[in-house]
């Protein structure tokens, strides 16, 4: 989504972390949560019409944070209310299904001892 597309106080935002997030080694144990700040920044700025791209960048996150049980299940919410107002767009039932399956793992990391 362009950053043009949101008020111009989170656009200055989006383009920081955007451009944290480029300067971020591939291997750095803090890419996963630059992500999701990305990802829920453009979710509060954006709305729903940055459900694409977050549904991206959440699933990138969620590859890469798997060994935090906390983030993943962060990530697994931010997922499933991503896949939520996607299917809003896109009216496709399989971005419901995987909304309630990305909202079971969030509970599921949410057990899990920190």
């Amino acid at each position: 989504m362009p950053v043009e597309e949101v008020h111009p106080t989170d656009a200055a935002k989006v383009a920081a972390v955007e451009r944290t997030l480029r300067e971020t080694d591939p291997h750095s144990p803090d890419l996963p949560r630059r992500i999701v700040e990305l990802a829920e920044l453009l979710r509060r700025a954006a709305g729903p019409s940055a459900a694409p791209r977050t549904v991206t960048l959440f699933s990138q996150a969620s590859a890469a944070a798997q060994q935090d049980p906390s983030l993943a299940s962060r990530i697994q919410y931010g997922l499933g209310g991503s896949y939520r107002e996607r299917y809003g767009q896109t009216h496709d039932p399989k971005d419901l299904d995987l909304a309630v399956l990305a909202g079971e793992r969030a509970v599921a990391f949410a057990a899990l001892p920190a």
